[in-house]
């Protein structure tokens, strides 16, 4: 089965067997790339179906490939993205933890722009929060 059977289905209407499809695909082994796809693709279904906790533990798998490879801008991409779960399951201190991490291994790639889009999903979690302060700071 080709990895991109999953966005055929997507667009054809279809993402539960996609992501069923995936989850299959999952436990078997393929060489790195094909599993980071997996695992990425995974992610991203578990997003958009709401399933917040799938996402951590899709992006906690790759954050470990990532480390592996010394590839720490995936990995802070990773971070933001379980941030962001950690956000909707309206877990803000765990949320700002990632986003901390992300930012900071942005800072350390002179990524400036990685780096801005973390310290704004952090302004508007101590929004959230009420604590203005801490967002503007």
């Amino acid at each position: 089965m080709s990895l991109e059977l999953d966005q055929y289905l997507t667009v054809r209407g279809f993402p539960q067997l996609a992501f069923d499809l995936l989850k299959e695909m999952e436990n078997k082994q393929y060489n790195r790339d094909n599993q980071i796809r997996i695992y990425r693709r995974l992610a991203l279904f578990q997003m958009l179906f709401g399933h917040f906790d799938g996402v951590i533990k899709q992006n906690e798998k790759l954050i470990g490939i990532y480390e592996e490879t010394e590839n720490r801008e995936a990995a802070a991409q990773c971070l933001e993205q379980m941030g962001m779960a950690y956000e909707n399951k309206r877990k803000y201190d765990e949320s700002l933890q990632q986003y901390d991490k992300a930012r900071e291994i942005y800072e350390e790639g002179a990524d400036s722009s990685g780096a801005a889009r973390t310290l704004a999903e952090m302004g508007k979690i101590h929004q959230k929060r009420g604590k203005y302060e801490e967002a503007a700071g």
